[in-house]
């Protein structure tokens, strides 16, 4: 999830800091109240969900998450009234991405380096850089883009 700000983007990884730990193993269920506050807590002029689909051979519980979730935040987004866009990867990728060479992961992560400098790409104890991040800044700026605050113009 991303969201648009008068300000400049902001990002945030909607993922397992909005889940808690359900019974034992690796069971989690979201937090629609913790969900629910962090969109309170601020005023976002537009807020950017990636569209979600099930993957082939993904599983039918896994496919059901997914969903879920994205459900979810647009339950809690029309409740607050707050503008959203649910966008697909390859309509905010063509936006953000444009005249950039390369392909994959490697181009969210150069131009979150680049375009958001104050983005923790690796939080915590993190060596590697958090593509899911990276993605969700570059949501951030096609978010801009749809309130019309961000250009291109350096982002290569």
């Amino acid at each position: 999830m991303a969201l648009g700000h008068s300000s400049g983007p902001k990002a945030w990884l909607a993922r397992n800091d909005y889940t808690v730990q359900v019974g034992k193993g690796s069971k989690r269920s979201y937090n629609e109240q913790a969900m629910a506050s962090l969109l309170r807590a601020m005023t976002p002029g537009l807020v950017v969900l990636e569209r979600q689909r099930a993957m082939p051979r993904q599983g039918a519980t896994s496919a059901y998450t997914i969903g879920l979730g994205e459900g979810i935040w647009r339950g809690v987004l029309a409740a607050l009234e707050l503008s959203y866009e649910v966008t697909r990867p390859q309509d905010w990728q063509r936006v953000v991405f444009k005249g950039m060479p390369g392909d994959g992961k490697g181009r969210a992560l150069l131009v979150a380096a680049r375009r958001l400098p104050a983005l923790d790409l690796a939080p915590g104890r993190r060596v590697k850089h958090h593509d899911g991040i990276a993605d969700a800044g570059c949501m951030a700026l096609y978010g801009q883009t749809r309130l019309g605050g961000y250009t291109q113009e350096g982002a290569r």
